[in-house]
């Protein structure tokens, strides 16, 4: 994450149900769950963007400068690069939480992992919390339901409350 003017430049992919949008964020947050749960408005305004369909890999569909993007419609969001932040800096935006296993659905995808939520919540209990628009999933891998070979294996992503329909709070169940 680089530091511009007005804040810190931080690097996404996002996903909707049919299309991948990558770029650039200009955001005051240092947390990338923070600049996507808690920004001032709905539209982000989105540097060096491409957007292409689901599937397609880097073929753009569209490229642009500078887009605005409207947050509320990503199912998902993936980090680029990891913020360059001090250690001192790095324990000041530690949030306290616990990693419990869970399985989403979230429009046309699966995803399994390990959902990050406050201390002494469970998984269940933050699906209806009121706050973060977006809830943090990490080990993850994300599986498009009717392309089951579209898998993209993340460290960190990031899912949209709005679009979680369906809820695993253990993982997925054997059958």
């Amino acid at each position: 994450m680089e530091q511009s003017g007005r804040g810190h430049w931080i690097d996404f992919t996002a996903y909707t149900a049919s299309q991948v949008i990558s770029g650039r964020l200009n955001s005051v947050h240092l947390r990338f769950t923070d600049a996507f749960s808690f920004p001032l408005t709905d539209y982000l305004s989105v540097d060096e963007c491409w957007i292409a369909p689901v599937g397609l890999g880097r073929s753009p569909l569209a490229q642009r400068g500078q887009v605005q993007l409207y947050r509320p419609s990503l199912v998902f969001v993936i980090p680029g690069v990891e913020p360059e932040v001090s250690p001192a800096e790095r324990e000041d935006l530690r949030v306290a939480k616990t990693a419990h296993p869970v399985a989403l659905l979230a429009s046309s995808w699966l995803i399994s992992g390990r959902l990050h939520v406050p201390a002494g919540t469970a998984p269940e209990e933050a699906m209806n919390r009121e706050g973060e628009q977006f809830l943090p999933v990490t080990d993850a891998t994300i599986t498009h339901t009717t392309s089951p070979e579209l898998r993209i294996n993340a460290e960190v992503v990031l899912v949209n409350r709005a679009f979680i329909t369906v809820c695993w709070p253990r993982g997925l169940p054997r059958l």
